[in-house]
């Protein structure tokens, strides 16, 4: 009788135990994800007030929006991808170009794909200066 409550006893604890393991595992919703990061970034001082908008989709983070530096375009991916849940982070935020400096906003339009003709027009060594001074 004894063997037989001891038994059943375990099996509720091992039941327990497994269901709260399933129920605390639950990976958040593309909903919730893109909700708690649109929060983090709004709470950074620094991307206050920016116009960002955050989709998710099968943990797969899309940024979108302008921000003032590379700096903030570098915290608003740090805080997606920190987020539990969040698998990758397409990061499509623009930098403004009226805070760029024109030899950042040259080397910029040298990089990006897409810019072959303008990358031919571009010397060389005028490229490699210009990374210099980054």
């Amino acid at each position: 009788m004894k063997a037989r409550v001891s038994l059943y006893v375990s099996a509720l604890v091992l039941l327990l135990t497994l269901a709260i393991a399933v129920g605390c595992s639950k990976a958040p919703t593309d909903a919730q994800l893109a909700s708690d990061i649109q929060t983090k970034l709004s709470a950074d001082s620094g991307l206050q007030g920016k116009q960002l908008s955050v989709q998710a989709a099968n943990g797969t983070v899309t940024l979108a929006g302008t921000v003032d530096n590379e700096n903030q375009r570098q915290a608003a991916a740090r805080y997606a991808a920190a987020e539990e849940g969040v698998k990758q982070v397409v990061n499509n935020l623009q930098v403004s170009r009226k805070n760029l400096k024109p030899r950042t906003w040259l080397l910029r339009q040298s990089l990006e794909p897409g810019n072959e003709r303008f990358r031919r027009t571009l010397r060389p060594a005028r490229v490699r200066i210009l990374l210099r001074l980054r």
